[in-house]
This record gives C-alpha cells, sequence and structure tokens, in this order.
C-alpha cells in the first residue's frame, strides 16, 4: 500500500513539472506597470507586448495586445466580464465601441473566447484603434443597440506609451526571447517595486 502511495506521489510531482516546465515558456514576461495598467510581452504570439487594465469594481479587465504571429491581424482589444457566463466560445457578435469623449461608434464582430477561468470577448481592430484607446477618458460596449457596460480609462495614455515602447524593444531584439539585449532590458527593476536601489 505504501508503494502504490509512493508511485502516485511520484507520478503527480512529475506531472506538476512537466506542466510548469511547459507553460513556463509561454507565461507572460513582465515589462512595466503603468497607473495599475500592467504591461507585458506573450511568448505564444511571438513576443507580442499587452496592456491590462487593473480590475474594475465588477470584476471586468480590458486588455490591448499585439500578435507578432506571421499572418495575424495584429492589434486586438479583449474584455472579460465574469457574469456574462452565458457567452459561448466562438460565437461572434456584433458590438459596438464608443470612445468618450467625442468619438463616433466604432461596430466590429467579436468573438467569444476563453481567457482564464473567464470568458471574453476579443475584437480585431489596428493601430489606430490604439491611439483613440490612449486619447480618450472612456469606453462603452453596446449590443443590440444597448448599452451593456462603460469602463473609465485612467492610465489609459501611459499604458499604450509603454505598450509601444514595449513592441520596439521587441522589434529592435528581433521578436526573440533569447534576444541579450530583450533579456537585459528586462532586468531593469520595475518602478514600483518598493526594495529596488
Amino acid at each position: 500500500m505504501n508503494f502504490i502511495r509512493y508511485l502516485i506521489y511520484i507520478v503527480f510531482l512529475f506531472n506538476i513539472s512537466s506542466y510548469a516546465t511547459a507553460s513556463s515558456k509561454d507565461d507572460p514576461i513582465f515589462y512595466d506597470e503603468v497607473d495599475g495598467w500592467e504591461v507585458g510581452i506573450l511568448p505564444y504570439l511571438n513576443f507580442g507586448c499587452y496592456t491590462s487594465s487593473p480590475v474594475y469594481e465588477g470584476g471586468e479587465i480590458l486588455s490591448v495586445y499585439v500578435d507578432n504571429r506571421q499572418n495575424a491581424e495584429n492589434v486586438y482589444l479583449h474584455l472579460v466580464n465574469p457574469l456574462w457566463s452565458s457567452l459561448q466560445v466562438g460565437d461572434i457578435h456584433e458590438m459596438g465601441v464608443i470612445f468618450e469623449p467625442f468619438a463616433d461608434k466604432w461596430i466590429g464582430e467579436a468573438e467569444v473566447v476563453s481567457y482564464g477561468d473567464h470568458k471574453g470577448i476579443e475584437f480585431i481592430v489596428g493601430t489606430e484603434f490604439l491611439v483613440a484607446f490612449a486619447e480618450m477618458d472612456s469606453i462603452r460596449f453596446t449590443y443590440n443597440d444597448r448599452d451593456l457596460l462603460g469602463l473609465i480609462l485612467d492610465g489609459s495614455y501611459n499604458a499604450a506609451v509603454s505598450l509601444a515602447q514595449c513592441q520596439e524593444l521587441v522589434a529592435d531584439a528581433g521578436s526573440s526571447g533569447n534576444s541579450v539585449s530583450m533579456k537585459r532590458e528586462l532586468k531593469k527593476p520595475s518602478s514600483r517595486d518598493p526594495f529596488r536601489q
């Protein structure tokens, strides 16, 4: 009986260590934190950079990321709302996005994707969208001509600037996680680290 427990324990440890090894190469790489927005690099998107909002009061998270893979559409907007449990992964919904103040409604197709433990919606946007994201005060999402959600974009300008700097770093390094210059740059301490010297 002890031998069987020992064998199960060894198999369990092996599975955990192989999972940790396999997933660690695809884990996000921290780049910066600006005004509560996290900025990082996603190795599985050929080292595309992203920025994610702080968690909003209702549990929502807003992210913008760049996909550097060949033939990718490039810039994406991603929204997770834990209350939208009826979303089905793979479904497409036509939704509106309105930046405020003084912005026209942008209408696009949002695909439902899985994001950790939650499902979210994802828009293919573009670099011009990133400019509006940086400059506007808030964002509203609409569906079937009714407001779904409004979020304040405090800090989005600085987050977008940091995202652009991150992309520049990746481009200079040749989109390679093994690049010495990228690793050297990423070893700089976070400005939010209270123990840095």
